[in-house]
């Protein structure tokens, strides 16, 4: 190998290199949604159903939306949202049950990106858990 082609082959391996180190980290699964499911509450069985947007990761943060019916518990019971991908960060956000169901919109930390296999939990001021869902989520 000549000296021109090394000089040749070792501006393109730390080009390589550098673009490599330097890329941002894209989220491999832009959407993500799953079924939630629980146990019954006074012979009422809930459900719901979340969605993670991540499409836009890192310049943007993952968005979580939740959505439940059928939650048989008194109006204005507030129940925590966790993800196992972000345990670091605790709960991700909060749902307040309203005529047995409920809607919210989270902002997810920036630096949570969320993987097919995570799960999703929404529980009660005990820890019980009142529905969950994920692992996996569909694509």
């Amino acid at each position: 190998m000549t000296i021109l082609a090394r000089k040749k082959l070792s501006v393109l391996v730390c080009l390589s290199l550098f673009c490599l180190v330097s890329a941002p980290a894209y989220a491999l699964f832009a959407k993500l949604t799953t079924n939630l499911s629980g146990t019954a509450i006074m012979n009422v069985k809930p459900t719901g159903k979340a969605a993670i947007n991540q499409g836009n990761y890192p310049k943007v943060a993952a968005a979580l939306s939740v959505n439940v019916s059928k939650v048989n518990v008194p109006d204005g019971t507030v129940f925590e949202i966790n993800l196992s991908d972000c345990k670091a960060f605790g709960s991700v956000g909060y749902i307040k049950i309203v005529g047995g169901s409920a809607s919210v919109g989270i902002s997810l930390p920036s630096i949570c990106q969320i993987g097919r296999g995570s799960s999703i939990t929404i529980n009660g001021a005990t820890g019980a858990n009142i529905l969950s869902g994920g692992g996996p989520w569909k694509i």
